[in-house]
């Protein structure tokens, strides 16, 4: 995993700072870039509340983000950029996954607000991924949970996709290369 820091400093004050990482689709590296994206928010000074709510986005975004990958090219790479500022954080994440419908996000979303756990419904919308962790491929039974997380936490929230002509576009391509999400929470609590 290539990681770098950008800190961005104004009249000796931390304005924002910014956490860039480019992974392979490996589970234990998660916790590494979490990590990493919690120093970034303590350095800028962001509340313990705020800082759990960004956690929970990037973790969410990033799990995805890193089984879509893992699930379409287990040699792909995950581009993750978080920009943490004063007043909110914004999550850029780029997979080369094959993305997920966005009506069946819908779909799931409206479900699951009526139930606890996942039934017969849900089930046709799980997914399989096979991904590294330790070393070896362990199989993960995926059913969108995260996504409805993400729609929850987030106060803005886009998802979008590219083809293989590199244009990104709203809507699932015929032939996706890949996802790009972009998640802003604006920080609530006090310092």
């Amino acid at each position: 995993m290539k990681n770098e820091f950008v800190d961005i400093q104004r009249n000796g004050v931390n304005s924002s700072c910014h956490y860039v990482a480019i992974m392979r689709p490996d589970l234990d590296l998660l916790p590494v870039a979490i990590g990493n994206v919690e120093d970034c928010m303590i350095k800028a000074g962001v509340s313990q509340d705020d800082r759990v709510q960004v956690q929970i986005l990037c973790e969410e975004i990033l799990s995805n983000a890193l089984f879509a990958t893992a699930e379409r090219n287990p040699k792909g790479q995950v581009i993750f950029h978080t920009k943490i500022e004063h007043k909110k954080s914004t999550i850029i994440v780029l997979d080369s996954g094959l993305g997920m419908d966005k009506e069946k996000v819908k779909k799931y979303s409206a479900m699951s607000n009526q139930m606890v756990e996942p039934h017969d419904q849900l089930k046709k919308l799980q997914r399989t991924t096979h991904i590294k962790k330790s070393g070896k491929l362990h199989r993960h039974f995926r059913f969108g949970k995260g996504l409805k997380m993400i729609h929850n936490i987030s106060d803005i929230l886009e998802i979008l996709y590219y083809g293989d002509d590199g244009m990104i576009v709203p809507h699932l391509p015929k032939s996706p290369k890949g996802t790009l999400v972009i998640s802003t929470y604006i920080y609530k609590f006090e310092k």
